[in-house]
């Protein structure tokens, strides 16, 4: 399928003209966005590390995508179904989020996408999207993991095909320096033949005394040599991907130190 990239310029200090580019209703999987970040015109190269998001509010609606880092620094998406699902002006702007958390975001621009004709004729801004385009701009939303209440400590239930940031920075998740009881809860899949999946972005800030936050996983759950791991850092990544063989959750931590 042929795919085109839109390559704009947008400052994280100046007050431009909105910059507005066009799309076609139901282009999926087709318009690729590459955003340089500029500081008063001056090009910023974003981080490798660096998480970034295409955040995008459509009438009522907001939602956020994340894309990737090129190796000169630029963030590529793939402009969502969800932008290009009806004809119409979406806002967007887009934010570059570093491993300790910092966040830096653009001024704002247009996508204006113009509404299509389908070969029996036109094809009205509410056409409905198809299951499967609704699942994919689901799992493609980087949503955030908020805690609730259980007990003394908290409990984390995310669903099943999502990503999430979990950012724990406020000091009521550990009070006079003492990290309150995490317990993370997964669901199982409705379809566990295919392939099923739960990525959670994580900053819990090391207390005054260095301790790093610890969460306690169910005993469903499948762990190399059986063994829950120990964080030691503020940064760290939970992969979840389910065995249908074995009937539950394999865990993965992935943990990020700074340098220096």
């Amino acid at each position: 399928m042929p795919q085109i990239v839109c390559n704009i310029s947008l400052d994280v200090s100046v007050d431009h003209t909105e910059q507005t580019f066009a799309a076609k209703q139901g282009d999926s999987q087709s318009r690729l966005l590459c955003v340089t970040f500029t500081d008063c015109g001056k090009p910023l190269p974003i981080e490798r590390q660096a998480v970034v998001l295409l955040n995008v509010k459509k009438g009522e609606e907001t939602a956020s995508f994340e894309g990737a880092v090129t190796e000169e620094g630029k963030a590529l998406f793939v402009i969502p179904d969800f932008v290009l699902a009806e004809a119409g002006r979406v806002r967007c702007d887009v934010s570059a989020i570093g491993r300790t958390g910092g966040r830096l975001t653009t001024a704002d621009f247009v996508i204006a996408v113009e509404e299509t004709v389908a070969p029996g004729g036109e094809l009205g801004s509410d056409a409905a999207i198809s299951d499967l385009a609704a699942e994919f701009i689901a799992s493609q939303r980087l949503l955030p993991l908020l805690p609730t209440v259980e007990g003394e400590g908290y409990l984390l239930s995310p669903a099943v095909n999502h990503k999430y940031t979990l950012d724990l920075s406020d000091s009521s998740y550990a009070p006079e320096g003492v990290w309150k009881p995490f317990r993370l809860v997964l669901p199982r899949p409705q379809d566990a033949a295919r392939e099923n999946w739960i990525l959670i972005y994580c900053h819990a800030p090391l207390t005054a005394g260095g301790d790093a936050l610890q969460i306690t996983l169910d005993e469903s759950c499948l762990l190399a040599d059986g063994v829950q791991p120990s964080i030691s850092f503020a940064d760290f990544d939970l992969l979840c991907t389910y065995s249908a063989g074995a009937g539950a959750w394999q865990i993965g931590f992935v943990q990020y130190q700074k340098k220096g």
